[in-house]
């Protein structure tokens, strides 16, 4: 029976483990509760970090939605990294859900700052482009208006943006035309358009005109 098992094993399994180690894993993990586990999953979704396509050759293909490898690489070296769990929880007592769009020339920008904001127990229901992208300082327009005011300030706190708690006409008009062609709209808590200032990489891209936000009516 014994050799039945390890012969199935070997057409569907392929390791570098010898019998022994694997047997040494088992005794490591048989009482590691699953709540200590953490799971991930890069994948093509709305909000993932790669997008499908077809080669020349025509193969099926997953490749990095910012045509970098950059995102998964950040997602990667920070995956085992968790916010204090005080602050997780006082974002999920309010289920606090949010959008982020990059308001810079840099890519990926949103996606990590996304990635950071689910660390911390926000709800990221979208991510992509602002259609104005000369944004220096980074602003949270809160479209809770003041109903979840622990979870506003942690992400003010993490962010360093501005507060807004009205949106100008031409984002208004962004949005009204996008969620027009979604078939569930989900709208968000916050909507956090990052700004220059969110650039922790340095990049050296900068914008090609600055956005006040005094100024976006």
């Amino acid at each position: 029976m014994i050799t039945g098992i390890i012969s199935e094993l070997n057409e569907h399994i392929s390791t570098n483990l010898k019998i022994w180690e694997i047997l040494k894993l088992k005794d490591m993990l048989e009482n590691v509760s699953k709540d200590d586990i953490t799971t991930k999953v890069i994948d093509n979704s709305a909000n993932g970090l790669l997008a499908d396509t077809i080669s020349d050759q025509g193969a099926y293909l997953l490749v990095p939605k910012s045509g970098d490898f950059s995102e998964v690489q950040y997602f990667v070296h920070n995956v085992f990294t968790e916010a204090p769990e005080e602050i997780k929880t006082e974002v999920n007592q309010e289920h606090a859900t949010v959008e982020v769009r990059n308001g810079t020339w840099i890519n990926g920008l949103a996606s990590e700052i996304a990635l950071d904001l689910e660390r911390y127990g926000f709800t990221v229901v979208r991510i992509g482009n602002s259609s104005r992208q000369n944004f220096q300082k980074s602003v949270i327009y809160d479209l809770s208006y003041g109903e979840k005011d622990k979870s506003l300030e942690i992400l003010k706190e993490k962010t360093g943006a501005n507060i807004s708690f009205g949106l100008p006409d031409w984002l208004l008009d962004d949005l009204k035309n996008e969620l027009d062609n979604e078939i569930n709209p989900v709208q968000p808590d916050f909507l956090l358009i990052i700004g220059q200032d969110a650039d922790s990489t340095e990049s050296g891209t900068e914008n090609k005109e600055d956005y006040d936000l005094d100024e976006e009516e």
